[in-house]
């Protein structure tokens, strides 16, 4: 289980310091094809609506893991997308850069997404 507010914005916190700024390789990731697919799902009820619980746990949960196996961390979603922070203080830019092509590597599996859904993009 992952810290719902990230520990260098808690420490600040405990030192009563409300505000800051902090040098980070940020990245913004909105999977393809999503919307349509929960559109489609959407269209079948309740069974739909179990479906895309399902593919939403299968999609995200490696994703949030690979994030923070590389030390960053997801400051926000917005629906099917999610903003990264990875903090130059504690995570060199060739971190983040790996944990891009991992997740590149992750969306890329097609295939997994099409046999829980039967839906393909």
């Amino acid at each position: 289980m992952h810290r719902l507010i990230p520990s260098l914005i808690s420490e600040q916190f405990d030192r009563n310091q409300f505000s800051g700024n902090f040098q980070a390789t940020t990245m913004f990731i909105d999977i393809a094809g999503f919307t349509t697919m929960t559109q489609a799902l959407m269209n079948n009820g309740k069974e739909g609506a179990e479906v895309l619980a399902d593919v939403i746990n299968c999609v995200f949960t490696p994703a949030i893991e690979v994030i923070y196996e590389h030390r960053g961390f997801i400051s926000s979603f917005a629906g099917d997308a999610f903003t990264t922070i990875f903090p130059s203080d504690s995570v060199a830019v060739v971190d983040a850069l790996s944990a891009a092509i991992r997740l590149q590597e992750l969306f890329r599996d097609e295939g997994r997404l099409t046999r829980i859904t039967g839906y393909k993009s």
